[in-house]
């Protein structure tokens, strides 16, 4: 359970039994196996134990024993909501079914209910009418689908859900799509509505895995003009109303999340959509970077800024930053100049790295 996986399971499991319930199997368990070791079962079962409840054992062992992921369909019926569980597939793909014990926690409106779904199907009674987010404080280990209506709303309320809420919605929004359950245009909903929620991480999202279909070559060159106006219309304005000042230490008053937002930003603004003013201002302290003015550029702007002028400048600029890397001693700027030079996407640049033989080179560059 030392893994990405069965962390997160147990944190799930914590989540649907309560901090209580959960810190009385853990010290059940460690009075159990004072100064001796014990299997992940056995930690389980004390869980269960605690809980008082044979099926939390169930539940975990059905996470951690098997592969794949749930995925949870919800859909109004009568007074309440029907869930149904089944693996999780993208589309075209038909892997062997699988069932798990799945600690499900769901909002309705106001009103939560968690029980543990070990049925394919269950009846969960619920308010007739509010948002559905099927993943309360996103802690469940699974993704959901819903009615188109459902999906809907949810989206139109992803910019004030919780951080885990709006993070598991962006998720199973995107799982649905590549299910073939969901169209594209929901996506770009989705990062619209959820780029005003007030967590960095959550807010962003959207907008990282749009740019990830470029990245993979799934915008074609008619489509990027759109592709670029899209994310500009989305994002340059949150940047605007953050401000950015490329300079060492303009916002180092800011706390960690509204830093790494404005990074995060410029990175989709400056390179995704190709916004020229802020590609100017990066161009600019990246030059003055590597002229030796330290001060005009912010280490969490590094990596943007050398791209920006790798990208304008061609294979010379290529030429001069891996020159300047390797003659470099700072593994930070190192790779952040490598990776600028490696990136510009021009063809004369990459056949200059390719044939790239420099006794400076290290192995980890």
């Amino acid at each position: 359970i030392t893994y990405g996986k069965g962390g997160q399971v147990v944190a799930m499991i914590a989540a649907y039994l309560g901090d209580e319930k959960f810190k009385a199997g853990v010290r059940l368990h460690l009075k159990r196996h004072a100064y001796g070791n014990a299997t992940s079962e056995q930690f389980f079962q004390s869980i269960s134990d605690a809980a008082k409840d044979p099926r939390v054992l169930s539940a975990l062992k059905s996470f951690v024993d098997q592969q794949g992921v749930p995925v949870i369909d919800v859909r109004r019926q009568g007074n309440g909501i029907v869930a149904s569980q089944s693996r999780y597939a993208f589309l075209g793909s038909s892997p062997p079914p699988l069932r798990w014990t799945i600690p499900f926690c769901v909002r309705v409106g106001a009103a939560k209910q968690c029980t543990l779904l070990d049925k394919t199907t269950t009846s969960i009674a619920a308010p007739a009418s509010g948002v559905i987010m099927p993943n309360v404080s996103g802690a469940g280990y699974y993704r959901f689908d819903m009615a188109p209506a459902d999906w809907q709303a949810l989206i139109a309320a992803s910019g004030t859900l919780s951080p885990g809420e709006a993070l598991a919605t962006t998720d199973s929004l995107w799982a649905a799509f590549r299910a073939g359950k969901a169209p594209a245009a929901w996506l770009f909903a989705e990062a619209r509505a959820v780029a005003a929620n007030p967590d960095s991480t959550a807010s962003i999202d959207g907008g990282r895995r749009i740019a990830g279909l470029r990245s993979r070559g799934l915008i074609s060159a008619a489509s990027l003009p759109a592709y670029r106006a899209l994310l500009a219309s989305i994002y340059t304005p949150r940047l605007t109303a953050l401000g950015f000042n490329p300079a060492a230490g303009a916002y180092a008053k800011d706390d960690p999340g509204r830093q790494n937002l404005r990074h995060e930003l410029v990175n989709l603004v400056a390179d995704d959509a190709r916004d020229v003013a802020v590609r100017t201002k990066l161009k600019t302290a990246g030059e003055k970077y590597l002229a030796g003015d330290t001060a005009a550029l912010d280490s969490g702007f590094l990596g943007a800024a050398l791209t920006v002028v790798a990208e304008e400048g061609g294979l010379p600029a290529a030429k001069m930053l891996v020159d300047k890397a390797l003659s470099s001693e700072d593994p930070g700027f190192r790779q952040a100049a490598l990776g600028a030079a490696a990136s510009s996407g021009r063809p004369d640049a990459a056949n200059y790295l390719l044939s790239l033989e420099d006794k400076r080179m290290r192995s980890y560059d």
